[in-house]
């Protein structure tokens, strides 16, 4: 999941001026990095330590060898662990554009992971629309003529919550005419 969160702060840091990333947004992908880091080095060292003191009978280069090997496959399973979990995390912030964003990348550049389209089903809903113009999107749905947008789920007041996404979607380019498609 490393390779989405790291897509994410690189789009969001190439966007024009008044749409860069914000201070918040920053804090979080810091704290996704910062955990992640930590969590590693705290798994490579357990393990490393757990099998070091494990293979007491082995010659000093094979326990290196051993432990070394181990504190890489913790690290990193650790590390995956938590990069999961932060992706999980920035798709659960309701309504913000971090979780409007990453959930655009997964579904446009990493749909054959079923993985990583279970985090997204988890938060979003699919509904599908026929076009009436010419409309321009990144999710066709098998037939010409359908495509498919994602809308969040809804939580607490609906009207309140309907009006925040659709002014999120106004927004996009990819589905400013939105208003030209009529609902299936």
């Amino acid at each position: 999941m490393g390779d989405v969160l790291a897509e994410l702060e690189n789009m969001l840091r190439s966007k024009p001026a008044k749409d860069r990333i914000t201070a918040k947004e920053e804090l979080v992908l810091l704290a996704c990095k910062a955990k992640a880091i930590r969590d590693f080095t705290i798994g490579a060292c357990a393990s490393s330590a757990v099998v070091w003191i494990a293979t007491k009978r082995f010659t000093h280069g094979q326990r290196f060898n051993t432990s070394v090997g181990s504190a890489m496959i913790a690290g990193m399973w650790k590390f995956n662990r938590t990069l999961n979990s932060c992706v999980d995390q920035i798709l659960g912030l309701q309504g913000s554009r971090l979780q409007l964003e990453l959930a655009f990348i997964i579904l446009a550049k990493h749909q054959q992971d079923e993985s990583r389209m279970n985090l997204v089903r988890k938060y979003f809903y699919q509904k599908k629309y026929s076009v009436t113009q010419n409309l321009i999107v990144p999710f066709l749905d098998g037939d010409i003529g359908i495509c498919t947008s994602i809308i969040p789920h809804m939580r607490g007041p609906r009207n309140t919550k309907m009006r925040a996404v659709k002014r999120n979607l106004m927004n996009r380019r990819e589905y400013s005419p939105l208003a030209q498609v009529e609902e299936i």
